[in-house]
């Protein structure tokens, strides 16, 4: 049975996961701009909801939908939570891919799987020699929780003005507090991806203390080229007992403190690392069981 991955640009997010899901050879993958009908293929998966699949819907065979946000992002995300109800209620979406405590609230067509990691990909980008800086890659979203991690950036900053901040946030009020604080920051408006993952692996420690998350690819990125990273409770898949976990999203003084104690503990590079190629090859395995017995159910 042949699985198709659907995606738009403009979702680069849930589309990473179709991505993913096609690089370990469990789907194929296209973007919907590249689409072409007739469509070879057994099962659809669309990567979350765009007005434009209205368009296609009709056209495809069997269609599941990949929801990625978890209920606290869709309601941050106007318009995610009547999409959401939208896709629940659409007969001609079969299931609904989404995290795992959403699935069990929704019930019904809703399913949860682990999401996908292409960890060849990112670790072919792997690299050796001198570490400097920190980095916050985030899409400029009110749950990512930007400011209070700029702010915590800026206290460490206060202690060592070398510590640089790389950043791809460009939205203009982020800019300003980021200039109202005197940050010292490189900006990024846009990588290819060979130059992102060498970044990534170039720097000492990456930020994602974010308000939601139902998996953050930034993170196990990071973490897979040996890269420490900060994350709060919502990125649940990280054991709190490596120290890398913020308790209190909402206040920068205690991501600060954990940002120095980062900073300060040797190995914890290679410990992060192979943590993560651990988690993310036992949910690949799972993955690829619950995908062979969808697909038995469809057949």
């Amino acid at each position: 049975m042949k699985l198709l991955g659907i995606g738009p640009h403009g979702f680069p997010g849930a589309s990473r996961v179709l991505r993913d899901l096609a690089g370990l050879g469990l789907a194929d993958f296209t973007y919907l701009e590249d689409l072409r009908f007739p469509v070879d293929t057994d099962l659809c998966i669309l990567a979350a909801w765009a007005p434009a699949y209205h368009l296609i819907l009709d056209k495809l065979p069997c269609t599941f939908v990949l929801w990625t946000s978890p209920l606290t992002q869709a309601e941050l995300s106007d318009p995610e939570l009547d999409y959401l109800s939208f896709i629940m209620r659409s007969d001609k979406v079969e299931r609904v891919w989404c995290e795992r405590s959403l699935a069990e609230v929704l019930g019904g067509k809703a399913f949860w799987l682990p999401f996908p990691v292409d960890v060849e990909r990112v670790q072919k980008y792997k690299q050796s020699g001198e570490r400097s800086g920190v980095g916050l890659f985030v899409p400029s979203r009110g749950y990512k929780n930007i400011a209070s991690q700029l702010a915590a950036v800026k206290l460490l900053q206060n202690r060592d003005p070398s510590l640089l901040l790389h950043t791809n946030v460009m939205d203009t009020k982020y800019r300003r507090l980021i200039s109202m604080l005197n940050i010292q920051a490189e900006f990024y408006p846009w990588l290819p991806e060979e130059e992102y993952y060498r970044l990534l692996g170039s720097l000492r420690l990456i930020l994602h203390v974010s308000l939601s998350e139902s998996w953050a690819y930034g993170v196990s990125d990071a973490m897979l080229l040996g890269t420490v990273c900060l994350v709060s409770r919502a990125i649940d898949w990280v054991d709190p007992s490596l120290g890398l976990t913020v308790e209190n999203p909402d206040n920068p003084i205690e991501i600060a403190e954990k940002m120095n104690y980062a900073l300060g503990v040797p190995r914890l590079s290679k410990q992060v690392e192979e943590y993560t190629v651990k988690v993310v090859r036992e949910n690949n395995h799972k993955l690829k069981k619950g995908i062979m017995n969808i697909l038995e159910q469809e057949e």
